[in-house]
């Protein structure tokens, strides 16, 4: 099982998973041509792409959208909501390409496993993901864009060995930054986005000897910094006696990162 962040941030957002052969990508929120550009740099072409897997509707997760569908084969999955709002967002859209997922029932393809929950956001019916290869028995997850974390998204990714999760703002310079007054009341609700602590709380809570990897996700450019994220997470695990015994990291909001193996 590998995975590859191509970009994570407020500005655009692209994920790569490899499981058994089977190559997918999670959502598609920068252009088709650094999407391509970001697969070719660790040799995939992206007609080789089974799946795309959608969390939501706004433009930093489906940019990309329409070309993927001009350009490619690839089938587009997601929830019930977000796909009547791609309808609407994008005229013309065709319905063939498009795959409802259950978070009751999760998506079985051959090895692969991809279960789906309903998380927080001020979109039309976002979603998180678990993706799990069974022959390997590894499993990823992805949660961003979600303003806060209930007892399910925490049942979910528990026992994943890697983790996407949002740490989309440092709070006090959310607070004292120059956003006007509704954009930082929408950013900390809890339809809006993760905070640094709330990231760290996340991974103080499912923090078990399996989990190898976690990459903290969608960073705002204006709102938050890589040493800024990483210190608050480490600093919480720290107070809260929790060991980091898991590779913690910053995802890029502009450059692919490195292709990680699962382990």
């Amino acid at each position: 099982m590998k995975f590859c962040s191509i970009a994570s941030g407020s500005s655009g957002n692209c994920y790569y998973l490899e499981i058994e052969e089977q190559k997918y990508l999670v959502d598609a929120g920068i252009s088709f041509k650094r999407i391509r550009e970001g697969l070719a740099g660790i040799n995939v072409d992206i007609a080789d792409i089974a799946g795309l897997f959608v969390t939501h509707e706004h433009t930093d997760h489906v940019s990309a959208l329409p070309m993927i569908l001009k350009k490619t084969q690839i089938p587009i999955f997601s929830s019930t909501g977000t796909l009547r709002a791609l309808q609407g967002k994008f005229e013309g859209l065709s319905t063939t390409r498009l795959h409802d997922l259950s978070v009751v029932n999760p998506l079985v393809s051959g090895d692969t496993m991809v279960t789906s929950f309903n998380v927080y956001h001020d979109a039309a019916n976002p979603i998180g993901f678990v993706f799990e290869s069974r022959q390997a028995n590894k499993k990823v997850g992805i949660v961003t864009d979600t303003g806060k974390i209930d007892p399910e998204i925490t049942e979910k990714i528990h026992g994943v060995n890697l983790l996407v999760v949002e740490a989309n703002y440092d709070e006090h310079t959310l607070k004292n930054g120059d956003y006007p007054a509704f954009l930082k009341r929408r950013i900390l609700s809890s339809d809006g986005h993760l905070s640094n602590l709330a990231a760290a709380k996340i991974l103080h809570d499912i923090c078990h000897e399996r989990l190898s990897h976690v990459f903290l996700g969608h960073l705002s450019k204006e709102n938050n910094l890589p040493f800024i994220a990483k210190d608050a997470v480490c600093q919480f695990l720290e107070d809260f006696s929790k060991e980091i015994t898991f590779e913690l990291d910053c995802l890029s909001r502009n450059m692919p990162g490195e292709l990680i193996v699962v382990k």
